[in-house]
């Protein structure tokens, strides 16, 4: 499928080229794997309705941090790479020398960046530090525990490249933190943005009133309720000039819901999304959000039945619009 520059008025013009036969669809991957629970846990969690929390700053991030929520980052960037047709960066720097992760979560992508670029020397900042220990890393990475938007950054200021993804959970000023990259490239450096709209569109209609559709809504009341603008992506055109940046690019990739489609790029991806969507409706990750909007837990549970049902089913052609961006620091 050719990927759509532009998603407009929540429908897709161009020719639907996605096929949702659930016949073309071959046994790609197992995404109902078992939690592993070989994963790191820090001494400052915190324990809430059984799942552990980030304790370093807790009204900054509202989902897990625990194994099971590890294992679940994990198929999400697998899910990601797919999308981004089995590219860890779509950046215009395609050599840069030194590389900034904000946000890093389990640090799968600094550590697979690091090994395919052994020369470049590869940073990862989180406010959790569950990232494997230093002997199973690869020379090149390392690891820092800092809130991106409030804290001093303490690591370099000459970055060739910076990266972030999957942070609208997470960031009550997007400004601030955008200003806080610009200061911290080198001229002619650049930011690289990968980001969703928690909303599921569809070029069928057959996403109109479903439960997918609904899970999105909730996603994003419980997260204006806890201070997030879950459509903060949409204006970081506006604030990355406004920091001083230049060479703006945007594409908008359809991120399929499950393994409907027929092209097998979109088919792959949809089938770890799929697979993400269910585990974290059914382990609880998004309680704390679903809360936060004020509905029961009758309605709660209702709603996470009709949308997991969906997503086993295939039968909602949905799809979750993710922004690509890039923007350059000017050179000297």
């Amino acid at each position: 499928m050719p990927a759509p520059d532009d998603v407009a008025g929540g429908r897709q013009t161009a020719e639907v080229i996605l096929a949702a036969d659930p016949k073309l669809m071959p046994e790609l991957i197992n995404p109902d794997r078992e939690i592993t629970g070989k994963s790191i846990l820090e001494d400052d969690s915190i324990e809430i309705d059984g799942r552990k929390f980030q304790g370093y700053k807790e009204d900054r991030y509202f989902l897990p941090n625990d194994p099971e929520e590890q294992d679940r980052l994990d198929m999400q960037h697998a899910m990601m790479t797919a999308l981004l047709d089995n590219q860890l960066s779509c950046s215009p720097n395609r050599n840069p020398s030194k590389v900034l992760d904000i946000a890093t979560g389990t640090g799968i992508w600094p550590i697979e960046f690091a090994q395919e670029h052994p020369d470049a020397e590869v940073v990862g900042t989180d406010l959790s530090l569950i990232q494997p220990a230093v002997e199973y890393l690869p020379p090149n990475v390392s690891f820092v525990k800092e809130d991106a938007e409030d804290d001093e950054w303490t690591i370099p200021k000459d970055f060739d490249l910076i990266h972030l993804r999957a942070v609208y959970t997470a960031i009550k000023d997007h400004g601030k933190l955008i200003r806080k990259m610009y200061e911290h490239l080198a001229p002619g450096g650049w930011i690289e943005v990968v980001e969703a709209r928690p909303e599921v569109l569809s070029f069928d209609g057959t996403s109109v009133g479903s439960g997918i559709e609904r899970f999105g809504h909730m996603v994003s009341a419980g997260l204006t309720r806890l201070g997030r603008d879950a459509f903060a992506i949409t204006q970081y055109r506006d604030l990355m000039r406004e920091a001083g940046f230049v060479e703006y690019q945007e594409t908008v990739l359809p991120l399929p819901t499950s393994g409907w489609p027929k092209e097998m790029r979109y088919k792959l991806a949809g089938r770890y999304q799929g697979a993400n969507v269910k585990q974290a409706l059914l382990s609880g990750t998004m309680h704390r959000l679903f809360r936060a909007t004020g509905l029961g837990e009758d309605e709660i549970e209702g709603h996470i039945a009709q949308a997991v049902q969906e997503l086993e089913y295939n039968y909602v052609h949905g799809y979750w619009p993710i922004h690509v961006v890039h923007a350059r620091k000017p050179p000297l």
